[in-house]
């Protein structure tokens, strides 16, 4: 997969890309219904208690993937924004209307970009458990002209106008992990829940309308296990997708959990080698011997050595309700000594795509109209960068 660089950004490029996007669809569709050897004609399909089941093989359908570099951004500069010379620990992005957000979780602060080129336009939140403020930041969403935070020391969800300005707090009562819209303005937020609790929740914008738990199974049609305690998902539309971690799975459920889809790839889980296991195991052990007695540490360290013995890989998911995609990256877990990115792409039959390797790791990504944007981390230096591609997909 080659990643060639745009030096030059056109402000128009949004219609550019749903142009590009809609001529691969238009193209991948034209070879499917031509029965072409390795097309979606090829990829078997059957319906199991009600439930289509995809059997992608390892390959995927369309080798001549490529992503064009539209921008990247290295941070806001003194210049552009007050107060916040630099990222100090960026963790999540998403776009939204005709901005991208990025999420600083140390600074507690949230950056505005512009899609087209990558320009800081503002910055607004701050530290603390007041008005306008959050600490622990878990997440971010875009819901109308509404940017909504998640934060872990005052468990809540905080709400800005899209301008910056502060609008309210919605308590939460638990500690969360990620946040996915849903249509009719909610919010799916997967956090940490007691035993028999879900681990899912939808709230809602609304006021007065209360939050509904959210159950989503843990095994396949065939009963299989399928997430080991895996909670990675993501919102597309009316529906929500959960990968499998370990393979690049997926599962494809209603807004009320209801199974619709899964979508398999004949893909073997890695074995973890010890040459990566026993460091980690001997880091993580050494840390919690300053903290913990020895009986807690013993049981802690074998929990994580029986997880990580089968490589956790595929750790996120995005949906793109603009372009009909699903994309899923593949990266080595950090405490295994991290790795650059892969991202996996299915269409919204199942499809399995294409699989595009990249040069360096990515803390988070979304995709948005066929455009991917990712917080690009450097492996040199760990500082973190936005990056914008545009997704082009070509037969060779």
């Amino acid at each position: 997969m080659a990643i060639s660089r745009t030096l030059r950004v056109s402000h128009q490029y949004n219609t550019a890309i749903v142009i590009a996007v809609g001529a691969w669809l238009l193209l991948y569709a034209n070879a499917c219904s031509s029965g072409s050897e390795g097309g979606a004609s090829a990829v078997p399909r059957d319906t199991v208690a009600g439930v289509e089941v995809v059997r992608n093989p390892a390959t995927a359908v369309v080798p001549g993937a490529r992503v064009d570099l539209l921008w990247e951004q290295h941070g806001p500069q003194a210049a552009d924004v007050d107060e916040s010379p630099q990222w100090e620990q960026p963790v999540a992005i998403v776009a939204g209307g005709s901005e991208v957000f990025v999420l600083d979780r140390l600074a507690s602060r949230v950056h505005a970009l512009a899609q087209s080129d990558g320009r800081v336009l503002r910055t607004f939140g701050r530290p603390g458990q007041g008005p306008g403020e959050f600490e622990g930041a878990f997440g971010i969403a875009v819901v109308d002209d509404s940017v909504i935070v998640g934060s872990s020391g005052t468990a809540s969800l905080e709400v800005f106008h899209r301008e910056g300005g502060y609008g309210r707090r919605i308590p939460l009562g638990q500690i969360g992990f990620r946040i996915n819209t849903l249509p009719g303005r909610r919010l799916l937020l997967s956090g940490y829940a007691g035993a028999g609790s879900s681990p899912w929740t939808v709230w809602s914008l609304n006021e007065g309308t209360p939050p509904q738990p959210l159950m989503l199974p843990d095994t396949s049609v065939t009963g299989e296990e399928l997430f080991s305690s895996c909670l990675p998902s993501a919102a597309v539309g009316e529906s929500i997708v959960r990968v499998a971690c370990r393979t690049p799975e997926l599962v494809v459920y209603t807004a009320s959990g209801r199974t619709l889809r899964e979508i398999r790839v004949a893909v073997e889980p890695e074995i973890t080698p010890d040459s990566e296991l026993t460091p980690m195991i001997e880091r993580l052990r050494n840390r919690l011997g300053e903290v913990l007695p020895p009986e807690q540490v013993r049981a802690f360290t074998d929990e994580m050595l029986e997880r990580y013995r089968v490589k956790p890989k595929y750790m996120m998911v995005r949906g793109d309700v603009g372009s009909g995609l699903y994309a899923v990256r593949e990266q080595n877990p950090d405490d295994l000594g991290g790795g650059p990115a892969t991202l996996h792409i299915f269409d919204a039959t199942g499809v399995y795509l294409s699989a595009l390797a990249f040069e360096r790791a990515w803390l988070d990504f979304d995709v948005r109209n066929g455009v991917v944007y990712a917080l690009a981390e450097d492996a040199a230096t760990g500082l973190a960068a936005t990056v914008a591609y545009r997704l082009v997909m070509e037969e060779r």
